[in-house]
């Protein structure tokens, strides 16, 4: 409710409701509605992070929508992304690379081609999210100290974020909490 009732929502519930209600559609057996819903999960979860991160940079609220409105996703994921949270974002083995090959490209293909995901795409597609899932929260959590408000959204448990690695993550958290119970909002 909080989210709800604030002027701007929480940038990572949408995400990750519709990544869990992405599973029942692979589970029904609709194979190129789950594709699409995931890479949209996936996408809306990056860009929340990211505007996490404006947020952590202290932007006001103008700013962070000029932002969000002009960023392409590409530029997240070589740029942007990768210089706030560090990590291995280019390699052959990095979650990325694996999120672009086993996810982004094959849900291009089949809408561009107009054509059902064989059994064999669907399995590597949804390995590919938890990989960058996963990659996101070892990241954020890492570079807590430089983006708490990132990782308190992350974290939260009513937006269904992960518990925290360590005691001082955790500390870090109620610490945001105590300060700021929207802390997902620019200041200004």
């Amino acid at each position: 409710m909080r989210s709800e009732s604030s002027i701007s929502p929480h940038p990572l519930v949408a995400g990750r409701d519709l990544g869990e209600r992405t599973r029942a559609l692979r589970l029904r057996g609709d194979a190129l509605s789950a594709l699409i819903n995931l890479q949209s999960s996936a996408e809306i979860l990056l860009r929340g992070v990211y505007r996490m991160l404006l947020v952590d940079e202290g932007r006001t609220s103008e700013q962070v929508d000029q932002a969000m409105e002009t960023v392409a996703l590409r530029t997240l994921l070589r740029t942007r992304l990768p210089n706030a949270l560090g990590g291995d974002w280019t390699s052959a083995t990095s979650p990325i690379t694996t999120f672009v090959r086993d996810l982004y490209q094959p849900r291009n293909r089949m809408v561009h081609a107009g054509r059902e995901p064989g059994w064999q795409e669907i399995q590597p597609a949804f390995d590919a999210y938890e990989v960058l899932v996963n990659f996101l929260g070892t990241r954020i959590q890492a570079n807590w100290k430089e983006h708490p408000r990132t990782l308190a959204a992350w974290c939260d448990p009513w937006t269904g974020g992960p518990e925290p690695e360590s005691a001082a993550v955790a500390a870090a958290l109620e610490r945001v909490r105590k300060v700021d119970e929207r802390y997902w909002l620019p200041r200004c």
